[in-house]
């Protein structure tokens, strides 16, 4: 019997720099890393390098302050918009512009948000009126309560029917308001201008609010309160909003004529602009009206309809080709300022250049949804943003699928991931106008978020697909939280989406390609080995390393102290070889060196056991077709060597096309190492009034052809179905036992077990590949905890009753 063993065994890390002493200035190569290039050998689908040459973000000429404030408060047109419609004054020369959520947005200015007493006055006429208890904001200067400061500012508010208008105000008291005022029932009609008027009168700690010329509600005498023992404290960073509150409780409809002004209008002055704007023949026009009550923000949104450019291309680079390029929307631009040696990014050009969104209004948007049906993905990018930035802007994504980008007012991000039904949220710990690099990795039983290199979050648990959504693959908004919107303020860079999870240590690689000149390191110090555990004679097993530092990076791959020819990669794939002793194992380790870094690293030893196969031939001369019997009949043969000898239990054993006897009898139990079956032209079958178990190495099947288990009893850890039939029994034998994990990964599992036998073996089957269930009489899967799983087929083909009594996905 061979020796028992551990599987793998770790030895000390070696490392062994190259000492500098021995290496002059000259030997030692000028390398900079190509960021770029890195990422292409890794195949994405799409790249976005964002180096198109586009100069101009396209956007309309602003909303005009005609207010005292002056350009300060210029608005900037957003969304999804139409300016020139018909305006709510009468005469075709007044417009109004028309969209749905935020409209314009004007910076945040002291003054347009002073700290006394204001008067709010806008016109509006809206699409349609709220379900019960909704509210909607066409109009307000609002902060969001970041639970350091509290909400603070104003805004109005559209609600039902029953409610009309709503005019609230804030002190920074938590989310509590100062008060909440609203006009009634009856003060909104869909389709049908309201002139509505706000005021708040510091002198008396007083709001009201008008519709239509008419006082509709007034406040109750408004307490000090909240932090600052205050009655009403001003929004002081974010910006005047035209259609929302700050983005968010979108309102849909036209707006004209919204002025601001820092005095209180009186009830006949309300009473008199709603006179004028109504009058086909005033005395004097509405806006010298206006104007003569010292407006610091006065804007008509009168400006010429806007007709958008021809979207120019956002070239993709990835494998998609032509067919995956972006397209760049208005508000977006490139800009020389991408990632580069200047900013601390060796990796690299000096004039490397990104994707503008400086306004908060455009994206670049692509006509595939990238992301569908993805059993593995990768996305990965840069962002950069500066101390005035968006607070729910998308970074990549696609709306429903996978939307990432800001959370909680800008203090997070966030990477919601549908199949997983929940989120990873983590602090956005990049500095101010300062690029970071994001890359969020999907694979079957993990996601995981990477900033700079670096794991951060990570959601666990198995999943075949991580589905579809009805929306495509956008970048800086444009639907990334939702369907529309979520405009990003920064610059975006280098995006890149690719069909599988790159690797921990790749993505580490790509961040230190990108800054430069960072040594080489091993993720884990043991290189991996694939299949794990024993590897029978003859096999094909792969040992891998990840690394991190700044790429290339050279390998040597060695065995027992020696040099393995051709063999600089990652990656190492050999054909297992019986050793001598034949139950000793192989050593296998790999130096890599990093001529940015100047040094060369030695990882551990893995120590490979190769198991001692035997193949079948069926062909002794007086028991053909015995697997084992006594008298050690010579039915099997070495592997390499192909002497004939008898079978035994230290060995892994091989079915393949060579094989003369197609069926193998057992009389008495057997274990072997592993059972491979690797034929394509040969169908076996197995039977016996007894037991086959196997070692650590389980059952393999491979090759287009059908393997019969039809013994009595059979215990194996594990099985695996790559290619043609698996079939358990003919209804008599008893089959596979439930310890069993089986992964039918390609091909068949065919089920004919014997009437009221239950099969209750945790499966997982592939896409392409499926299970059928055959034969005649009630069968059942059944289980307690396991269950059939996977994206791939179930055929019922039984004559009988099968009942699913097991988790089935």
């Amino acid at each position: 019997m061979r020796p028992r063993s551990e599987l793998l065994l770790r030895q000390p890390l070696r490392r062994r720099a190259l000492m500098a002493a021995l290496l002059s200035s000259s030997l030692i190569p000028s390398l900079r890393a190509d960021y770029a290039a890195e990422v292409m050998s890794e195949n994405p689908i799409v790249y976005y390098r964002f180096d198109d040459g586009v100069a101009t973000d396209d956007l309309p000429s602003p909303a005009v302050n005609l207010g005292t404030a002056g350009t300060a408060a210029n608005g900037s047109y957003t969304g999804t918009f139409v300016r020139g419609v018909p305006g709510a004054l009468p005469g075709s020369a007044n417009t109004a512009v028309q969209g749905a959520g935020n409209l314009v947005e004007i910076p945040n200015t002291a003054a347009i948000n002073n700290s006394g007493s204001f008067t709010v006055e806008t016109w509006l006429k809206p699409t349609a009126i709220p379900a019960a208890g909704a509210l909607i904001s066409p109009i307000a200067s609002f902060r969001e309560n970041d639970n350091v400061y509290g909400r603070a500012g104003w805004l109005i508010y559209q609600g039902d029917a029953a409610t009309g208008f709503n005019f609230r105000a804030y002190n920074r008291n938590g989310s509590n308001f100062t008060f909440s005022i609203t006009s009634g029932a009856g003060t909104v009609t869909a389709g049908a201008w309201h002139h509505v008027v706000a005021t708040w009168d510091s002198a008396t700690n007083q709001g009201k609010l008008y519709v239509n010329g008419v006082l509709r509600a007034t406040s109750l005498v408004v307490t000090p309160s909240g932090p600052n023992n205050s009655t009403y404290e001003p929004n002081n960073t974010r910006p005047f909003t035209l259609g929302s509150r700050d983005g968010a409780f979108p309102w849909s409809g036209d707006i004209d004529d919204s002025a601001y002004y820092t005095s209180v209008l009186t009830d006949a002055e309300v009473l008199a602009h709603y006179n004028n704007g109504i009058s086909p023949s005033p005395s004097q026009t509405y806006d010298s009206l206006v104007l003569a009550a010292a407006p610091v923000g006065y804007w008509r949104v009168g400006e010429a309809a806007f007709i958008p450019r021809t979207s120019p291309v956002a070239d993709n680079i990835g494998s998609l080709g032509n067919s995956g390029d972006g397209a760049y929307y208005a508000g977006s631009k490139n800009a020389a300022t991408g990632p580069s040696p200047s900013a601390g990014f060796q990796g690299f050009s000096a004039n490397n250049s990104s994707l503008s969104l400086a306004t908060a209004n455009g994206h670049v948007g692509t006509a595939m949804s990238l992301l569908n049906d993805r059993s593995a993905f990768t996305v990965m990018g840069w962002v950069k943003r500066g101390a005035v930035h968006s607070t729910r802007g998308g970074y990549f994504g696609q709306n429903d699928l996978l939307e990432f980008g800001d959370a909680t007012n800008g203090a997070d991000i966030e990477s919601y991931i549908n199949a997983r039904g929940g989120n990873m949220i983590t602090p956005y710990s990049f500095a101010d106008d300062q690029w970071g690099f994001i890359a969020l990795t999907g694979d079957a039983t993990k996601s995981t978020l990477y900033l700079n290199g670096v794991q951060v979050a990570q959601m666990t648990g198995n999943l075949a697909s991580y589905g579809t959504s009805a929306f495509n693959f956008n970048i800086g908004g444009g639907g990334i939280f939702g369907p529309t919107g979520d405009y990003f303020r920064g610059e975006i860079d280098e995006v890149a989406v690719f069909d599988k999870a790159v690797t921990p240590g790749r993505v580490k690689q790509l961040y230190d390609a990108a800054t430069g000149g960072v040594a080489v390191e091993f993720v884990e110090t043991t290189p991996a080995i694939t299949p794990s555990g024993d590897i029978p004679e003859g096999q094909q097993f792969t040992l891998s390393v990840d690394t991190n530092g700044t790429p290339p990076f050279t390998y040597q791959w060695k065995k027992d102290g020696v040099d393995v020819p051709n063999s600089n990669s990652r990656t190492l794939t050999v054909t297992a070889e019986a050793n001598t002793p034949i139950f000793d194992p192989y050593e296998y380790t790999v130096v890599v060196t990093n001529l940015n870094g100047v040094a060369s690293v030695t990882s551990d030893a893995v120590f490979v056991y190769v198991t001692p196969t035997l193949k079948w031939t069926g062909t002794d001369p007086t028991n053909p077709g015995n697997w084992s019997i006594v008298g050690e009949p010579l039915n099997w043969k070495t592997f390499t060597a192909g002497t004939p000898v008898p079978y035994s239990d230290d060995y892994a054993v091989v079915f393949d096309d060579s094989g003369t006897a197609l069926t193998a009898t057992l009389t008495e139990p057997v274990q072997p190492v592993s059972l491979i079956v690797d034929s394509d032209t040969k169908n076996y079958t197995i039977t016996g009034l007894t037991t086959l178990s196997t070692g650590t190495g389980g059952l393999v099947k491979d090759g287009a052809s059908t393997l019969l288990l039809d013994v009595d009893d059979v215990f194996v850890s594990n099985v695996t179905v790559n290619e043609g039939t698996l079939k358990l029994g003919t209804g008599m034998g008893t089959g596979l036992y439930n310890n069993a994990a089986v992964a039918v990964n390609g091909g068949t599992l065919e089920i004919g077990l014997p009437t009221n036998t239950p099969y209750a073996n945790a499966t997982t089957v592939a896409a392409g590949a499926s299970i059928a269930v055959t034969g005649t009489g009630d069968l059942t899967l059944a289980s307690t905890g396991a269950g059939i799983s996977g994206s791939g087929g179930e055929v019922f083909n039984r004559a009988g009753t099968v009942l699913v009594n097991m988790p089935n996905a």
